[in-house]
């Protein structure tokens, strides 16, 4: 996996968008498929005044190198006046001659399901994709760990990143007499010991 990625943002005073720019690359050496995608703009809301939330939106180009295979994933925005559910995401997986395949739905937060399609619209017929009537879900977010809202609603993955493990470097950050403190909840003991240390090094 690599990237090229920088982006830009814009600040309205109530929000915040992040919006990413350059693409993300995802190889995989068994079966020599080469994916590449786009992400999307990421929103935060009521940055001054209320309950901060997030909300992603636009769309996703996900392209396979290696068959020509191609997905726009549009990710829908949040609006009050809006039927569509909170959070919905919908896209068309097309081959390389441009015929839809698969379809994908769900929300960026709790699901994605897949439906083969079984019937493709004519060119220039503008009816629906027909698909198969039961999806298979293909993903699912994973429930929060108990005691998620202490640990700033970090998956598990996020939180065993910090975790100790043999064998590594002694510049290693996690080896920080302080930041074991911080890690064990001792925060009192963390911020003298962050600040000894800092008093030590300006010596």
């Amino acid at each position: 996996m690599y990237q090229d990625f920088t982006m830009t943002s814009r600040f309205r005073g109530k929000y915040l968008s992040v919006i990413p720019v350059g693409y993300t690359h995802v190889c995989f050496p068994g079966s020599k498929n080469h994916y590449s995608y786009r992400k999307v703009t990421t929103t935060v809301h009521n940055i001054i005044v209320g309950k901060l939330w997030i909300d992603n939106h636009g769309e996703m180009e996900i392209v396979n190198h290696g068959t020509g295979d191609k997905c726009v994933v549009k990710f829908f925005p949040y609006s009050y006046f809006s039927r569509e559910v909170p959070r919905k995401i919908y896209g068309v997986v097309r081959n390389s001659s441009g015929e839809p395949q698969l379809v994908v739905q769900g929300t960026w937060d709790s699901f994605v399901d897949m439906y083969r399609v079984v019937k493709n619209p004519r060119s220039g017929d503008k009816s629906k994709i027909e698909t198969e009537s039961e999806p298979k879900r293909i993903w699912t977010v994973n429930p929060p760990i108990p005691g998620a809202e202490r640990m700033h609603n970090f998956t598990r993955l996020a939180i065993q990143l910090n975790e100790l493990e043999p064998g590594v470097a002694p510049t290693d950050s996690r080896l920080r007499p302080d930041q074991r403190l911080m890690e064990e909840g001792r925060w009192d003991e963390a911020n003298k010991k962050s600040l000894n240390s800092k008093k030590s090094s300006d010596l």
